[in-house]
């Protein structure tokens, strides 16, 4: 499976000033800059700061990322850098202190919170570490459950619907086992068929293998793949698993809550990728 090749593109710097300064250890020439009206995910400036104790923790100190649409790529770097702020910031999970998010066209930092669940709820799909499936419910009935809570659609319909996911995912077999009855790795790949239920246009994904065994952590970034190669989903990964990212086609990296590099590789198939461990 190989990535599509991407045509380089040069965005002024007065368009987007901090983006020109991106670094690429692995391509030749520079890297491709998407355009702006092609990016499903412009950040600008970001900052994140919390209160604790009486202290100010600067947790995101003005980062600028672009994510074209149908990307792939991780975020990665050390604890306390910033990635899962980042990402939920771009998830709409969380909100920045300052600086401007653009997702799917719209400014999100300004959107009142009933706007918000409704653009999250149509454009992003999300896979944490723990993937929080209802211990109650079937595999089959954990995927539907956002089509259930956005309402619409007939049941039967959205059962239709989950059962393909999960067959597309591998778990055909195991479509009426309830998450305790499943392993690690099938709970995880249930909760990225329901990540894909709505047909997100952006998925987010946070440490999705932190918890898993090398072989099964292997499966999983192999669907990630299989994903946006099928489907085009722009799929972004915070990750701390080495393999992983240096298999990915665009790696960021974040230290200290800035952007510190941002490589990408150009050309990179399949057969290339390291298998994912730990």
């Amino acid at each position: 499976m190989k990535h599509r090749p991407r045509r380089v593109v040069k965005l002024s710097a007065a368009a987007f000033a901090p983006v020109a300064q991106l670094k690429c250890a692995t391509c030749l020439g520079p890297p491709r800059i998407p355009k702006l009206e092609s990016a499903i995910v412009v950040a600008r400036n970001v900052t994140k700061s919390f209160r604790h104790m009486g202290r100010t923790l600067e947790v995101l100190r003005g980062v600028d990322i672009m994510i074209d649409n149908g990307e792939v790529l991780a975020i990665v770097g050390p604890s306390g850098a910033g990635k899962s702020t980042l990402l939920h910031c771009i998830g709409t999970l969380d909100v920045p202190t300052s600086g401007s998010i653009l997702l799917a066209g719209e400014e999100i930092t300004r959107l009142p919170g009933w706007r918000l669940a409704d653009l999250r709820n149509r454009t992003i799909g999300f896979v944490f570490q723990f993937h929080h499936l209802l211990p109650e419910f079937n595999a089959v009935e954990n995927v539907m459950m956002p089509g259930l809570v956005q309402g619409g659609r007939p049941r039967l319909e959205l059962e239709v619907r989950a059962g393909a996911l999960l067959e597309e995912v591998g778990l055909k077999d195991r479509m009426l086992h309830r998450p305790g009855e499943l392993s690690g790795g099938e709970q995880q790949r249930v909760a990225l068929a329901r990540a894909l239920m709505l047909e997100p246009k952006l998925l987010l994904a946070d440490e999705p293998t932190g918890n898993l065994d090398s072989a099964t952590s292997s499966q999983i970034h192999d669907l990630f793949f299989a994903i946006n190669e099928q489907r085009g989903t722009t799929i972004v990964v915070v990750t701390h698993n080495a393999n992983l990212a240096a298999s990915m086609p665009r790696v960021v990296a974040l230290r200290d809550g800035r952007v510190e590099t941002d490589e990408r590789r150009s050309g990179q198939s399949a057969e290339r990728r390291a298998p994912a461990t730990g």
